[in-house]
């Protein structure tokens, strides 16, 4: 079920805007980021349990955007807002899918000058029901 949990985030993450790259794995693999003018949505690992229908998983999404330590309040107050328009279009998107369901409502938190003061946004964690695929 990894692959097809990770398949179906990266599918509606690159679907949710054109500037957007996707990345999976440790914090660290964040830092692969950072192209100017282009966002991140980071899924980082996530835990996971069998069920009778394909798997129930409990996820953490980042939603980034490059920022530097000169930029001022009214500036990362920009890049967290549009990182939290992000992250609604890439829920409204997922709760779209067939074979998702959402199990918690998603929680959201703005994330200033974080990654070694790199990157502001938002961080998004949820539980999903993602069924197995028919074969």
């Amino acid at each position: 079920m990894f692959e097809v949990i990770v398949g179906i985030i990266e599918r509606v993450a690159l679907a949710t805007a054109d500037n957007v790259d996707f990345f999976e794995g440790r914090l660290a693999d964040t830092y692969k980021t950072g192209e100017e003018g282009r966002d991140a949505i980071h899924l980082y690992p996530f835990i996971t349990q069998k069920t009778n229908f394909g798997a129930s998983a409990d996820l953490s999404i980042g939603f980034w955007r490059t920022d530097s330590p000169r930029n001022g309040n009214d500036d990362r107050r920009k890049i967290v807002a549009s990182m939290d328009v992000l992250s609604d279009l890439f829920l409204d998107a997922l709760e779209d899918e067939a074979d998702v369901e959402f199990v918690s409502v998603p929680k959201k938190e703005p994330q200033y000058q974080s990654l070694s003061a790199s990157y502001s946004g938002y961080f998004v964690t949820i539980q999903l029901n993602v069924m197995k695929p028919c074969v």
